[in-house]
């Protein structure tokens, strides 16, 4: 047990300190620091799994704010699959009308639009393609 005077560590477990995290990381992309962004949002995401479990609605909102920072980087190769994985995850937890899976949807579309190989694609078949991954083992961390 932990006295007043021991200090606690409450960044791998506390969800308001992982959430205050997330924001750092907010600040940080607006800042034009993507790099030190996405180190601290990749944190964030790894310490929310292991506190909150993969499917909370937190860690999902979290690993989405990732996927979009790789996404504004540039990198559609990992960002891709990332928000597919996402997105079956909160059509299972929170359902597709959600408006986190929306726009975890509408940022996923964005960014196939955006991928050298995913032009050519409609809006349905992209919609489709959100919702195709089975959320069983997303690699987020």
């Amino acid at each position: 047990m932990s006295t007043a005077t021991e200090p606690r560590d409450y960044t791998r477990k506390h969800p308001n300190t992982l959430w205050t995290a997330g924001a750092l990381a907010s600040t940080l992309s607006a800042q034009g620091k993507p790099t030190a962004a996405e180190v601290l949002r990749r944190e964030v995401v790894a310490a929310e799994r292991r506190a909150l479990g993969p499917e909370h609605p937190q860690t999902l909102n979290s690993a989405s704010h990732l996927a979009v920072t790789l996404y504004n980087q540039g990198k559609f190769a990992e960002a891709e699959p990332m928000f597919r994985e996402i997105c079956a995850f909160q059509v299972r937890v929170l359902g597709k009308d959600h408006p986190d899976t929306r726009k975890t949807m509408d940022n996923y579309i964005a960014c196939i639009r955006s991928a050298p190989d995913g032009k050519d694609l409609t809006s349905e078949q992209m919609g489709a393609r959100a919702c195709s991954g089975t959320g069983s083992d997303a690699q987020w961390d």
